[in-house]
């Protein structure tokens, strides 16, 4: 896996590496998952490579333009809203830790508060925060809802 914005390029530069699952170097997840691959199956647009990758990009590169994305901006907002809300009336994944550690009601939200800034990294920092990063620090030293922290990151438009 690959992150850094050179690295990615080179590895989508590079023909050694390859998006077709059909193609017979793909890795395999699970043992035999190559034979059980039908050459017939539908291909979409990110399992292709050139040269068939790049006359479909090009049928479908005018529906994804600034203007368009931006005409849609109000809608995604809406259901990125809609999807945190209902998240968030659900279990969540720290009501399970509470739980299985005997932690139960009212302690819930000291506990919350408490450990929330006590979280350090796994690994040492490599880069020097940018501006998406600076934006989300921002945030989570004014907004300690889960929540509001993202509905502000996302508002921001600081996402990359």
């Amino acid at each position: 896996m690959v992150s850094r914005h050179e690295d990615v390029r080179t590895v989508l530069n590079d023909r050694r590496f390859s998006a077709d699952r059909q193609h017979p170097d793909f890795p395999q997840l699970v043992k035999g998952e190559a034979a059980a691959r039908r050459p017939d199956e539908e291909r979409t647009l990110i399992a292709m490579d050139a040269p068939e990758h790049g006359p479909a990009r090009r049928a479908v590169l005018g529906e994804f333009t600034v203007r368009r994305l931006e005409a849609l901006r109000p809608r995604i907002q809406e259901i990125v809203d809609g999807q945190i809300d209902a998240l968030l009336a659900g279990p969540r994944p720290g009501d399970l830790v509470t739980t299985l550690g005997g932690v139960v009601g009212p302690a819930r939200g000291p506990l919350w508060t408490i450990t929330s800034g006590r979280v350090a990294p796994a690994q040492p920092r490599t880069t020097r925060p940018g501006p998406p990063q600076n934006a989300l620090a921002r945030t989570a030293r004014t907004c300690r809802d889960p929540a509001c922290s993202l509905r502000v990151h996302i508002s921001s438009r600081d996402l990359t």
